[in-house]
């Protein structure tokens, strides 16, 4: 019992409230730099304002929410990843309950509204603090599980934007597609030495450790290792998961009007989402729209690009912060102290 009160302690860091985060100094010097960076790429294309308003009233709005109810689809989908890896990385474990793959998918978003809101993904530790609160899995043995998912993501995503460059382009793309692929194959190598590296020298790191240091990379290493083990369930999802979210990129060309297939949908899709790798901005907030400008500006105008980026960036991060925010009001709410009434004094 001692050892598990002691998985569940949570870092006090972690416990500071997203207001306070995001009021940080540092969060607001980050959003200053998204936006002047957007500010300042913007200001260098030749783009027709006319056109460009044009694409955007003319746009569809059936497909757009379309694809608001396609991308939101993918909430549930996460939480039964994460579902899986849950029960993999305690499965030795009988008495540990999990919550439903719903309630997980809503701490998936709670968690992505953080990062939108927080620099350097803020919002992953505190999804790892959020489910202390229906479970004794612990803090560090689900952020191992949330750190697995990335081990899921970055081989998927690399493998289907390879395979939608050849069908966009065939086996000689330009350098700049080719360029995206690198990144993927860098992403891809990192992890793999990663998890070599836990393997390897896990006695190593077991032994050398301070102790509460210690204890807290075990039980990561638990929860990492343990949720790879569910490899055969978790990247069929992880595959579906993303060529759903794909999908919603390609309904809102089709709201614009422009005409593209869905395999360069997909590849503008996944290779502006290996920018979100990059934890600059909350959200990859202006690294993530340059560069799906830039990708989709292969096959269209620049002002269809900037105009499906604002409609694609409007549901994947404006919406977050909507939605996101009211389920975080609803849950600070929900979980809010009752004050604890004083005791009345003999003198009173």
């Amino acid at each position: 019992m001692a050892e598990q009160e002691q998985n569940n302690r949570v870092p006090a860091a972690v416990k500071v409230s997203l207001q306070r985060r995001f009021l940080s100094l540092p969060t607001l010097i980050s959003f200053g730099v998204a936006i002047l960076f957007l500010y300042f790429v913007l200001g260098r294309l030749n783009l027709d304002l006319a056109a460009l308003g044009r694409l955007l009233r003319q746009s569809d709005p059936v497909f757009v929410l379309l694809a608001l109810v396609v991308y939101y689809a993918t909430f549930p989908l996460r939480g039964l990843r994460w579902y899986l890896l849950l029960r993999y990385s305690t499965r030795s474990e009988r008495d540990i309950s999990i919550p439903s793959y719903w309630r997980l998918g809503g701490l998936v978003l709670l968690g992505w509204f953080g990062n939108c809101i927080s620099w350097v993904r803020l919002g992953d530790p505190y999804r790892a603090y959020l489910i202390t609160e229906y479970s004794r899995v612990g803090f560090s043995r689900s952020m191992g599980t949330i750190v697995a998912e990335r081990a899921f993501d970055v081989p998927v995503i690399f493998m289907l934007l390879l395979a939608s460059v050849v069908a966009v382009w065939g086996i000689h793309p330009g350098s700049s597609v080719v360029s995206f692929i690198w990144v993927g194959f860098a992403l891809i190598t990192i992890l793999v030495l990663g998890l070599l590296a836990m393997r390897v020298f896990r006695g190593v790191f077991r032994r050398r450790l301070p102790g509460r240091l210690r204890d807290f990379y075990i039980r990561f290493e638990e929860g990492l290792l343990g949720g790879v083990r569910a490899l055969p369930l978790g990247i069929p999802i992880t595959v579906v998961t993303w060529l759903i979210e794909a999908t919603s990129l390609y309904l809102i060309t089709l709201a614009v009007g422009v005409d593209v297939t869905f395999a360069f949908a997909l590849f503008a899709y996944l290779g502006s989402s290996l920018l979100l790798s990059i934890p600059l901005t909350p959200g990859g907030l202006g690294i993530v729209e340059v560069g799906m400008i830039g990708l989709l500006s292969l096959k269209m105008s620049q002002e269809a690009a900037l105009s499906t980026t604002l409609l694609v960036r409007l549901i994947t991060y404006g919406t977050i912060l909507v939605f996101g925010g009211i389920l975080f009001a609803a849950h600070q709410l929900r979980h809010r102290p009752v004050p604890q009434k004083q005791p009345v004094s003999a003198a009173e």
